[in-house]
């Protein structure tokens, strides 16, 4: 089976025709937190990241990490807002204003993880309440060796499985 986690940087294709790019520093943290060994605590947090001007594409830079008073099991994770509301304030006030909230992650105790009826449901309550910018949120479950992202939409709140971009010699400048 392939490993996600053996690629630098992950790349899925939007259903708008952009890209929604993983980038290696955030990959390193999903690393740390994948659930490997039976009983291991779900991890989760917020993804954060940029806009592409003139394109639909849309990178993930930045993610907030478990925080002291999340909640969390072998099978639920429950952040704590205030404290990744925190960090969302002060990276969007370092970036001036160019490091947006993009989302969430969390993950799972399996290879090839997939939204629970509560995802789905929290997926779709985020939507309706969260203050963004854009039409879409994301949201990534991070398996042991995989990463399943989701997109979902503001305006009729439906979700959609992004596909993964098996990598191509691509380089920065042509993402960008």
């Amino acid at each position: 089976m392939f490993n996600m986690f053996d690629e630098k940087t992950l790349i899925f294709q939007k259903q708008d025709g952009g890209k929604l790019k993983i980038t290696n520093n955030v990959l390193e943290q999903f690393r740390l937190f994948r659930q490997i060994e039976q009983g291991e605590h779900e991890a989760g947090g917020l993804l954060l990241g940029r806009y592409i001007i003139n394109s639909n594409d849309t990178i993930i830079d930045l993610i907030s990490t478990p925080q002291l008073n999340d909640v969390s099991s072998p099978v639920k994770f429950i952040k704590n807002k205030d404290e990744h509301q925190a960090i969302v304030d002060e990276a969007w006030e370092k970036s001036c204003g160019t490091c947006n909230f993009l989302g969430e992650w969390h993950t799972h105790p399996e290879k090839i993880p997939s939204p629970s009826i509560i995802d789905i449901k929290n997926w779709k309550s985020i939507i309706s309440k969260a203050v963004f910018e854009s039409n879409s949120l994301y949201f990534l479950i991070i398996g042991s060796s995989q990463i399943s992202a989701f997109e979902v939409t503001k305006s009729n709140r439906n979700i959609i499985q992004l596909q993964w971009q098996r990598k191509r010699q691509t380089t920065e400048k042509q993402f960008l």
